[in-house]
């Protein structure tokens, strides 16, 4: 009989912003993992105002689908024994099983059993890495640095698990036009199926013929890590927000021409290509980082076409650009369509014979797994027609 291999979720508490009041506050933090009463906590410097941890727990992970983290900051102040309640922030550890470290500003919200106290205030940041090996040292190549949340708002974009957004040559200026495209990559492959396919086909002559330098590795590495190549104001959003699922396939291409036709200005589009995790973890780091950014250039390539597509119908619109790694897109599209409370998502249903040998990733339907599982309506179109299929409301 198989057993699962041991997890452990590492939980880096790097800073805060917005908590402290008063220069004689005494916060510190306090994390449960699945609401256990058994609690971990850290002070900051008493007395001064600090808002800077930079300290490390670690859990043994029960069901990495299920298990979740609750950070929680509380001031201590001129209590002998009881806290007073600044924020906190609820975790699903299920985005971090990929093994990446995951940096990340967090809004402290009310909890659920504190609606009766006062509003909470102020951001936290986080980091979170699961490994498989308890003596590996978890966080090892990412250095923390004190930041502002405003500053990684504006740097790194996206707030959510494992993103992190493409950053704009030194000539972008904020003053100019926001939809002007800094993010434009070619178009390598026709889809990100075939991309796949025919890089692991022939990765042997990729790797035999590469002549990369080491800085050229080290900027590659960088770049499969950066999840999102433009990030829109979604949070501003007064009309619909839409998600779009491209792979470059006439059925993604037909499923955003007929959403144009319902799209305002108002309107925000998620572009969402699922780069899938097909490099063999036997390939050593060099190779792996290689193959990782062929794939990576040619999921940035498709959604270009996308982007200067709606920038063309409609360039007031603003969108989102995502390019996430998982080990299945349907997954992580419902995940993301949870997370930016979307209100359509659209797909496209393939044709027979449009997808090629790797049709058997999938046991059971793209289309209709997203209409079972996506918490929004879902709407799907076919490459040869022009009539959207009923959308389907999940609550």
């Amino acid at each position: 009989m198989a057993y699962a291999p041991k997890k452990w979720i590492y939980v880096q508490v790097i800073e805060s912003e917005g908590i402290v009041q008063d220069g004689a506050m005494e916060p510190f933090v306090e994390i449960k993992y699945n609401g256990s009463s058994h609690l971990h906590k850290k002070s900051t410097r008493y007395r001064q105002g600090v808002e800077w941890w930079d300290k490390t727990f670690r859990f043994k992970v029960k069901d990495s689908d299920r298990d979740w983290v609750a950070v929680e900051i509380r001031d201590k102040g001129a209590h002998t024994i009881s806290s007073d309640w600044i924020g906190e922030v609820q975790i699903k550890i299920a985005p971090f099983v990929d093994g990446e470290v995951h940096e990340e500003w967090y809004k402290l919200e009310r909890g659920n059993w504190k609606s009766n106290t006062q509003k909470a205030r102020g951001h936290i940041h986080l980091a979170f890495q699961m490994m498989t090996n308890q003596f590996d040292r978890p966080f090892a190549d990412q250095p923390f640095q004190k930041t502002s949340f405003q500053d990684w708002r504006n740097s790194s974009g996206m707030l959510s698990p494992g993103v992190k957004q493409w950053e704009p040559t030194s000539t972008h200026k904020e003053e100019e036009d926001p939809n002007k495209l800094y993010n434009f990559f070619e178009l390598t492959y026709p889809t990100i199926e075939e991309a796949e396919r025919t890089i692991m086909k022939n990765a042997s002559r990729i790797l035999r013929e590469e002549h990369f330098t080491q800085e050229q590795i080290a900027e590659f590495k960088k770049l499969n890590r950066v999840n999102c190549l433009h990030r829109g104001k979604f949070e501003e959003c007064r009309g619909k927000i839409y998600m779009v699922g491209v792979d470059g396939s006439e059925s993604a291409k037909a499923a955003f021409d007929n959403i144009l036709q319902l799209m305002n200005d108002d309107d925000h589009v998620f572009f969402v290509c699922v780069r899938e995790r097909v490099v063999p973890a036997e390939y050593n780091e060099r190779a792996s980082i290689i193959l990782r950014h062929e794939i990576w250039r040619a999921a940035a390539g498709i959604v270009s076409q996308f982007q200067i597509r709606l920038n063309e119908k409609f360039p007031k619109v603003e969108y989102t650009s995502v390019l996430p790694e998982a080990d299945d897109a349907r997954e992580i599209l419902c995940a993301l369509v949870k997370r930016y409370k979307v209100d359509v998502l659209v797909v496209g249903k393939h044709k027979p014979g449009e997808m090629q040998s790797n049709k058997s990733r999938y046991f059971r339907s793209f289309s209709r797994y997203c209409q079972g599982h996506a918490r929004c309506s879902v709407m799907t179109f076919g490459a040869t027609g022009t009539q959207p299929v009923e959308p389907i409301e999940n609550k």
